[in-house]
Order: C-alpha cells, then structure tokens, then sequence
C-alpha cells in the first residue's frame, strides 16, 4: 500500500505477512479522523495477540497510544502488557504494565517526532513515514521500543525517500537499513 492518508480522512486497510508460504503475522487498521485502531495476531516465534489505539494531533503526530498485548503461551503473570505513551509540550510518558508490575516515567522528549514502532507491526511503520514527511532525511525520528530487545526505551530512524518511489529506514531497531 502507498502512502498514509492525511489526517481527517477514514481508512480501512490491512498487512499479512509472510515468510514464503508461511503466514507470520495478519495485521487489521481503521483510522477515522484523529484516530487510529489496530488490531493484529502474529507469531515470531509466539503466538501473539495486540491491540493498540493511537490519537493524532492535528498535524497527524501521534498524541497518545496505547496497546494491549496477550501472548497466549506465555508463563503465568508474563501473558498480558499494557504499553502508554503521551507526548505533550515537549515531554513524553511512557508506561508499562505486566502483571503487577508498573513503570511510568516522563521525561523531555528528545526528538523533534516520536512514534510507538514495532518492528511486527505494520501500521506503525505507517505512524513512522507519517512523522517523517515533509523533514530533511537527516532527521531523527524518535522512536519507542514497547515489544522487543530494547523494551520501554526510546531509539532513532532516519526516512528517506528514494527516487524509485521506496522508503528506506535506517533505524536502531533494524540491523542495517530496510527499504
């Protein structure tokens, strides 16, 4: 799919991917106005179930998200995350839960955009070219880990156009640069 529809516009749009013949994971986006909904069921190597909600500014940006996660196989206590983030005035929340444990920090935001990103999750690439459009491709886009090697952290991507019409990132997420 090309593109991000700008912020107003209601949408409906999915992702299945795969490896070969082999569905990883099935991906399901509905956007009405400000808001986004997502919901997904993957597996790499678990079977994993997330639902997550973004609020847009009006410039599109990503105002508040929020996700819920089941991993079905997953020991007692460790089955269900619950992420937050909010961006406001310059300063971004982040907040994790899993089973009784919680942690809920605010600090400066350091990056001129900041986006929740999973590397499993399509839709938040979607989030992710949106924040970058209209910057110079030198510019780092924020970028908050909630599943993965570097959980409840905030890392960088750079976008860049390319002439073909492709987006390549180079992100700390992503081990060299995808395209």
């Amino acid at each position: 799919r090309q593109g991000v529809p700008p912020p107003g516009a209601a949408d409906q749009n999915g992702f299945v991917a795969t490896h070969g013949n082999d569905t990883t994971s099935v991906e399901r986006i509905m956007r009405d106005g400000d808001r986004i909904v997502s919901e997904a069921v993957g597996r790499s190597p678990l079977v994993v179930r997330r639902r997550w909600e973004a609020e847009l500014s009006p410039d599109g940006s990503v105002r508040r998200w929020t996700m819920d996660t089941h991993i079905a196989n997953a020991p007692p206590g460790e089955a269900d995350l619950h992420h937050e983030m909010e961006l406001s005035d310059g300063a971004i929340r982040l907040v994790r839960q899993i089973g009784s444990g919680t942690t809920d920090r605010t600090f400066l935001d350091p990056y001129a955009r900041t986006v929740p990103w999973n590397a499993y999750l399509y839709g938040t690439y979607e989030l992710l070219f949106q924040a970058a459009r209209g910057l110079p491709d030198t510019t780092r886009i924020g970028q908050y880990f909630f599943e993965g090697w570097s959980e409840g952290n905030l890392g960088f991507a750079r976008v860049r156009q390319l002439d073909d019409g492709g987006i390549a990132i180079n992100s700390t997420g992503l081990a060299g640069t995808g395209v």
